[in-house]
């Protein structure tokens, strides 16, 4: 009898934890964020021939970076590649195209001081990588998760980035599909144009591709599609912040959330911190594009050979973690 109570206990326990985990609160993952050693051996083991060191190559600077998973739940590349498509539309377009500039302190809390200066398909790396760095403390990557709030109407948080369907419509995810006629501030929107369904949160790229929208008015300042006003000047380029606005986790998580954009970008986004290459020789046209190619290089990583990087060869995961306490303690601080 006594073990039937204590297992009933415990199964009530664990039920209780589950239904506690997730959403908007910023629960939802396993442990904190993988440290750069870790990654770099989940990437050696992505891109080696086994037994085998692999050849270092330049790759696809067009190619999202990989994002290392959150236990059993994947980060998708068609996540990551509905972003950077949607990030093409005119309603996004002022994310990479240099009309919004980033603030140099949070740039710097990154570990990517360079990202002003830098191509519009290196930002789109950028974004993908912070989303999925703000997704992980949200969500866990889990695109099926819903946290239903405990206060006010009850929302549902869904989702990647734990998005209810009010909120998405509030901030111009959404132009017509499914919620009448187009209202001025909002369509045609990247969503229409990539033919995705808008009905759903739960599926990962509409998440994603509305996570963009999200920000998007974050970084102008509080927009609102619905009123076409700024209600907060004060986070005009801001990828951090010390008030709430939308996600909680910008403000409370956010040590989890630079150590994992630090874990990954320092094997693969090398312009966040490499200064752009300019050739005098050149028309300016021919020395960007050389910039570009040139953006990618060494991103192929070997987990025998312990070489990552132009700038890291040589260097096993075991450096990597001798030396990240150094690289995140001011991160860290923030988690606190």
């Amino acid at each position: 009898m006594k073990k039937t109570i204590i297992l009933l206990t415990i199964l009530t326990i664990t039920a209780s934890c589950r239904k506690n985990s997730g959403g908007g609160s910023g629960g939802g993952y396993s442990g904190g964020a993988p440290t750069a050693g870790q990654v770099a051996d989940w990437l050696g083991n992505q891109t080696n021939p086994p037994g085998g060191c692999g050849d270092i190559q330049p790759s696809d600077p067009h190619a999202p970076p990989r994002i290392m998973p959150n236990g059993n739940h994947q980060w998708k590349t068609n996540w990551s590649k509905a972003m950077m498509k949607a990030l093409d539309h005119p309603q996004l377009r002022s994310m990479i195209n240099g009309e919004i500039k980033y603030n140099q302190s949070d740039l710097e809390q990154f570990g990517c001081p360079r990202l002003n200066d830098s191509t519009p398909e290196q930002k789109k790396q950028f974004w993908v990588l912070y989303m999925a760095s703000v997704a992980l403390p949200e969500s866990g990557f889990d695109e099926r998760q819903v946290y239903t709030e405990t206060s006010g109407d009850w929302t549902k948080s869904t989702g990647l980035l734990q998005i209810d369907e009010a909120s998405a419509r509030r901030h111009g995810c959404y132009s017509r599909i499914g919620f009448g006629p187009e209202r001025k501030n909002y369509g045609p929107t990247a969503l229409d144009e990539i033919h995705l369904p808008p009905q759903s949160m739960m599926l990962g790229e509409t998440n994603a591709v509305c996570g963009l929208y999200i920000m998007r008015n974050h970084l102008m300042g509080g927009y609102t599609p619905e009123s076409g006003q700024l209600y907060r000047p004060d986070l005009k380029g801001r990828l951090l912040h010390g008030k709430q606005w939308y996600w909680s986790v910008l403000q409370k998580q956010q040590g989890t959330i630079t150590q994992h954009f630090q874990a990954h970008a320092v094997h693969q986004l090398p312009f966040c911190n490499k200064a752009p290459t300019q050739r005098s020789d050149l028309p300016s046209d021919l020395s960007d594009s050389m910039q570009i190619q040139s953006s990618g290089e060494a991103q192929v990583y070997s987990k025998d050979c312990s070489e990552i990087g132009n700038e890291g060869r040589n260097r096993t995961s075991r450096d990597f973690d001798r030396t990240e306490k150094d690289n995140f303690k001011n991160a860290n601080s923030f988690s606190k």
